[in-house]
């Protein structure tokens, strides 16, 4: 195990942690920024040697020439998102199924590079206005215990990893897996949901929780980390409306016990 690797596992984990945890809006953002520079370099120094990856390794001019186009596709993806923020739910939605078979540490790891490169975009276009407006964040609500849960089970695992016996895998399911997908809860969970997006991504959710059920481990399926995102984003506008309705209910009795006017 490279010493190096294992810090660097440990130190995206404790980005991510800190891009969903954090209440300063810039230090969210420079968590995220940061989580987003790391992981795609723990990534590729994980998969570099793989047979994939020869013709990108054999052709440095066109692997060059093939960042720069997949950056300037980053970045109009990232302001098609900054001005129709309600496309990147269904955009995520879309991307969840496609993934790419990469050998690594002798075993086959499933890469979701379409779903990675729209949480890429997604967190750009989150991230900017942050940076520009320091202490304005117009998504602020506060942190429950399913938060700290999730990152908290992150950051263990990248601390655990570094004693494992087998370190390969454990980095491939922290960058291939739980850091993407812990970005991916933060987008989700700060959307204007309505009914009509909702609906929007039902069909392709039915499906994909079919598979989490079926066929992926729990925590190792972004629909698991999209459904619980999504979910704590409803909590607080359940919990608004059903506290009046509680309210008008406590106060009916106390209506009934005015004595009518004589």
């Amino acid at each position: 195990m490279d010493a190096a690797l294992a810090v660097a596992t440990i130190i995206v984990a404790l980005l991510a942690a800190v891009a969903v945890l954090a209440r300063p809006p810039r230090t969210r953002a420079l968590a995220t920024a940061g989580a987003l520079v790391l992981t795609p370099v723990l990534l590729l120094v994980q998969v570099w040697d793989t047979p994939q990856l020869h013709p990108l390794r054999n052709h440095p001019l066109y692997t060059a020439i093939g960042a720069a186009l997949a950056l300037v596709a980053l970045g109009l993806l990232a302001w098609l998102f900054a001005r129709k923020p309600r496309l990147f739910p269904v955009l995520a939605v879309i991307a969840m199924p496609f993934r790419l078979p990469i050998e690594t540490g002798g075993q086959t790891a499933n890469l979701l590079v379409p779903l990675y490169f729209v949480i890429a975009a997604g967190a750009l276009a989150w991230l900017v206005p942050r940076l520009r407006g320091g202490g304005v964040d117009p998504d602020e609500r506060p942190r429950g215990w399913l938060e700290w849960a999730l990152l908290g089970f992150v950051v263990l695992y990248a601390v655990q990893a570094t004693y494992s016996l087998n370190f390969d895998k454990a980095l491939d399911q922290v960058v291939f897996f739980y850091v993407p997908f812990a970005l991916l809860f933060m987008l989700l969970s700060r959307v204007d949901w309505d009914r009509r997006l909702l609906m929007q991504c039902f069909a392709a959710f039915a499906a994909l929780l079919l598979h989490t059920l079926l066929y992926a481990s729990f925590l190792e399926d972004p629909a698991t980390w999209a459904l619980l995102g999504i979910g704590t984003a409803f909590a607080p506008v359940a919990a608004r409306r059903m506290r009046p309705a509680q309210r008008a209910e406590g106060a009916a009795p106390a209506r009934a016990r005015v004595p009518a006017p004589s």
